[in-house]
């Protein structure tokens, strides 16, 4: 029994130290004493290909039609320079044909906007103006979606009455709720999600009340009231910031005020799918910071253009050009017989600037081609979406990875994609103001922390 027991122990120690050495197989060459020598594949890493020449240049203007985030704000940024926001937008009935009951009298009308976030410095305080339009939102024929809807851009302007309806200077609270008193119910008050409330002109809501014939439908009162433009001063001796409001809220809204012979009450009109609006963008770079706007200003690129920074700026700001070093390289490779497949291909971008949680850069990053008619494609990563491409900041890391696989190997296998220019630029650049600093190509104090490629490949 103790002679068993013994060759039991032997037999399991051997078994162990079997299976250990199993583990330490490298991963390169899993499957490898299962095929003969011929077959053979090498699988290596490559951080030989690098960005280069890749530079900032700016955003053609950005579309911000039909935007479910309403953005306004003004900033001086020292790196990217000055930027003012403001939007336009259509408001609709709530209800046709509403009865306001007997006597009735104006009380007040306001412009109501519900928070729904905020980038920059929270103890700035603000302007508010808001406008009315003077010329129509119209809808546009969108030929590459084959559909008819409106569709501006960022610098696009529409009339407007420079003589506002209405200004408030206030301290944004966009995470405080609002109590509200509601007259009809003797006074009784309720909680609502933070909104910004501006009193507008009261002639202008009486005119509003005093005309039923608006009432009738929508495109009876959108043929007499085309919309409402709303923007702030810009801000001095701060940073600044951008607010963010919601249209799906019910709290965003025009909100006219009246009493009639039984009670106090109210009318909304409304921002929902029907209506258009958009977003509007004015930036002035002639402050920001010099290698930026050298970067800005160089008709003709350098190899060392981007070498230090490159930069993202959101809102119809700027943009990374990218060009690689090493491509033709991996073409004559392939062309020359040596075939092989890129498993993956990572980009790595470091943020230059320390994490500031109160000033985070952006959350995610996206990459797109531009071909030589202007038209904007997706690369192959970035359709299969975030979760593959990847992209999202990592703050532990202080940086970005995306996956370029499938455009670099659709790229080295087809020359003519070289005429299409590779951009990364911010997810949701129309509507978020989180911008971003990277370290560039070849940065003097970081060198260790440049922009690059990092390549898995499998030949065969």
């Amino acid at each position: 029994m103790k002679y068993t027991r013994h060759y039991f122990l032997l037999f399991v120690i051997a078994a162990v130290i079997i299976i250990l050495s199993a583990c330490r197989k490298d991963p390169t060459k899993v499957g490898f004493d299962i095929q003969p020598p011929s077959d053979d594949i090498e699988l290596y890493g490559n951080d030989t290909i690098i960005l280069f020449a890749s530079y900032t240049v700016e955003h053609d203007s950005v579309s911000t039609s039909s935007m479910s985030t309403l953005v306004l704000g003004s900033m001086n940024d020292p790196v990217f320079g000055s930027t003012q926001a403001a939007f336009n937008t259509q408001f609709r009935l709530s209800k046709t044909n509403p009865y306001f009951g007997k006597n009735v009298t104006f009380d007040s009308i306001c412009l109501q906007l519900a928070y729904s976030g905020r980038w920059g410095d929270s103890s700035t305080w603000m302007t508010a103006h808001v406008y009315r339009l003077t010329d129509s939102l119209s809808l546009n024929s969108d030929t590459t979606l084959g559909v008819t809807r409106d569709n501006y851009f960022a610098t696009d302007i529409v009339e407007y009455d420079r003589v506002p309806l209405g200004s408030k200077t206030f301290l944004d609270q966009p995470f405080d709720s609002v109590e509200m008193k509601r007259f009809w119910l003797k006074y009784t008050a309720a909680m609502h999600a933070p909104f910004l409330s501006i009193r507008l002109d009261d002639e202008f809501g009486k005119e509003l009340l005093s005309d039923s014939s608006l009432f009738v439908s929508n495109s009876d009162f959108l043929s007499k009231y085309y919309g409402l433009r709303v923007d702030v001063d810009p801000v001095a001796g701060s940073f600044g910031k951008m607010l963010y409001f919601g249209t799906a809220s019910p709290e965003t809204k025009l909100v006219l005020y009246y009493t009639n012979s039984d009670s106090s009450a109210n009318y909304s009109f409304v921002i929902n799918d029907g209506c258009i609006r958009f977003n509007n963008y004015e930036i002035d770079h002639s402050t920001a910071d010099a290698d930026l706007q050298n970067q800005l200003n160089n008709s003709f690129p350098t190899s060392t253009l981007g070498d230090q920074r490159l930069y993202l700026q959101p809102l119809n700001g700027v943009r990374i050009k990218v060009n690689f070093e090493g491509i033709e390289t991996l073409r004559e490779k392939w062309q020359n017989g040596n075939k092989f497949v890129i498993n993956e291909a990572k980009l790595f971008l470091n943020n230059a600037e320390p994490y500031d949680k109160n000033l985070p850069p952006s959350p995610q990053l996206t990459t797109y081609t531009v071909d030589a008619t202007g038209k904007i494609i997706m690369t192959p990563d970035s359709e299969l979406g975030a979760t593959y491409m990847g992209g999202a900041f990592n703050s532990g890391k202080n940086r970005y990875e995306m996956r370029i696989t499938r455009y670099l190997q659709k790229r080295i296998l087809d020359p003519s994609m070289d005429n299409d220019n590779l951009y990364i630029s911010i997810s949701g650049a129309s509507f978020v103001a989180n911008r971003v600093v990277l370290y560039g190509n070849n940065p003097d104090d970081e060198k260790d922390m440049k922009a690059k490629v990092r390549i898995l490949m499998t030949e065969y």
